[in-house]
């Protein structure tokens, strides 16, 4: 068997295990794949790298320590040893996947990264990254970066979309980036896909702001002024908006984002959240329309999925750790 070959199967075994459903795996589930994987591991591998194990878009054999990572979530002491348990037993087909986002946010606090890393060839060295403030109210906001690298070849993340990257100069010390989500952003430095350092942004809003992306990686979101979005009774996006925007897109994401700093003050261990939500079909797009909830809170995230009755099977329910698919 191929290393490919037992790359394939691992996945299928992380997917049962996680209860993740391969056909409809969005970007909240490379976040949680994440998220378990440093958990179990100590092993900080990016979203990017994981996408693209699953997508099989990789070139060559991942590092062996990427390798050994997901090996390990499965129990196993690393790559070698999960290959020698599994080499008799027959291996799966490949399954396809689709990318998708959904953004609402209650989000707060932040922390500071500094590491000492060395990979399994080379040693990467001191690594810094500190933003010039941790919060920021509005967008877009433009926020500075001091950071210090000492390879060529580290790359900075704004946040979870990999077309937010730049390749950093390791002769300089100063980077600017600027952010056009309000969200309790990761910004990090990567290196070989791995990531070296991370620290959180939280860009905040006063109230309500509303957005519509015409793709799940849209870098320029279009934004919605609040007499456009906020009556008296409810938020919405008219129909008009929403054509201007089906009309440059097949993907349409329309986003209504709280995130304010004075939401720290609530516990995430209790709290209660009211709301009614309502969706129109959208001529000639998809049969099966997803509304999600996302809650961001400094110790997980609360994702609540709300979809017509029939299409119960390709949403998931996520609270922290806990998942469970409409299958």
């Amino acid at each position: 068997m191929f290393d490919k070959e037992y790359i394939s199967k691992c996945r299928k075994q992380i997917e049962k295990d996680l209860n993740l459903d391969p056909a409809n795996l969005m970007e909240r589930d490379y976040e949680y794949l994440h998220e378990v994987i440093l958990e179990r591991t100590k092993t900080d591998l990016s979203t990017s790298t994981l996408r693209r194990l699953w997508t099989d878009k990789y070139q060559g054999v991942p590092q062996i320590k990427t390798l050994d990572a997901l090996a390990q979530v499965l129990g196993y002491s690393g790559w070698h040893a999960y290959k020698k348990a599994i080499s008799s037993k027959p291996h799966l087909k490949k399954q396809s996947n689709r990318t998708l986002l959904y953004i609402m946010g209650a989000l707060v606090l932040a922390f500071a990264a500094t590491i000492l890393l060395t990979s399994t060839d080379k040693a990467i060295g001191e690594v810094k990254l500190n933003p010039e403030v941790l919060i920021y109210d509005g967008v877009p906001a433009t926020i500075g970066f001091n950071y210090s690298v000492l390879n060529p070849g580290v790359e900075i993340e704004l946040s979870w979309n990999p077309y937010e990257r730049t390749m950093l100069n390791p002769g300089g010390n100063f980077y600017t980036g600027t952010y056009y989500y309000p969200d309790y952003h990761q910004a990090k430095l990567i290196f070989e896909e791995q990531v070296l350092a991370r620290e959180f942004v939280h860009v905040t809003t006063k109230g309500w702001h509303a957005l519509i992306m015409d793709s799940g990686m849209d870098t320029h979101p279009q934004y919605v002024d609040s007499i456009d979005f906020i009556y008296s009774d409810k938020l919405a996006i008219n129909d008009e908006l929403l054509k201007k925007a089906t009309d440059k897109s097949a993907d349409v994401y329309s986003v209504f984002t709280l995130s304010n700093s004075s939401l720290g003050q609530l516990s995430g261990d209790h709290f209660s959240l009211v709301a009614n939500l309502g969706m129109k079909p959208i001529p000639e797009g998809p049969l099966c329309l997803i509304y999600e909830v996302l809650i961001k809170g400094t110790s997980g995230n609360i994702r609540i999925p709300i979809t017509q009755p029939g299409c119960y099977g390709v949403a998931t329910l996520a609270c922290a750790e806990k998942r469970m698919t409409g299958k």
